[in-house]
């Protein structure tokens, strides 16, 4: 449970690693899906290519030209092999209409924040955006 601004939300998490650009995405992953997280590795132009498909197969499976996307780059404390540039993935995030994160899961780094930051582009595109950001937790 995440509480944002005062409010509870219950966020169900389906992890889509190992997809490929190839691979059969289950029509389960867009039915009743009002947001979506989507992270590549900084460290890998594969992931970031893989998670270009993806948000196709997305778009076409809800028959909707956008929908609530946070696009995050993982592993940003690998410093030495990281291949996308930051810029890349706020450019590619901006095309899409979505939010742009950076993280790095070894660090623990705004795990919390790639939540409450999801269920804020979710609010938005309900039209419920709220005036100010105020507070998170995760439970």
């Amino acid at each position: 449970m995440v509480n944002v601004n005062g409010q509870d939300f219950n966020l169900q998490l389906v992890d889509t690693a190992g997809q490929d650009e190839y691979s059969i995405f289950p029509q389960s992953h867009s039915m009743d899906i009002h947001g979506y997280v989507l992270v590549y590795s900084v460290t890998s132009m594969k992931s970031f290519e893989v998670v270009q498909v993806l948000h196709d197969k997305l778009l076409d499976m809800v028959g909707k030209i956008q929908v609530p996307t946070v696009l995050v780059g993982n592993k940003k404390d690998l410093h030495m092999e990281r291949v996308i540039k930051p810029e890349e993935g706020k450019k590619l995030a901006d095309s899409w209409g979505a939010a742009f994160m950076e993280s790095s899961a070894k660090e623990n780094e705004t795990a919390v924040e790639v939540f409450k930051r999801i269920i804020l582009e979710m609010e938005k595109a309900d039209g419920n955006a709220p005036q100010e950001e105020k507070k998170c937790s995760v439970m």
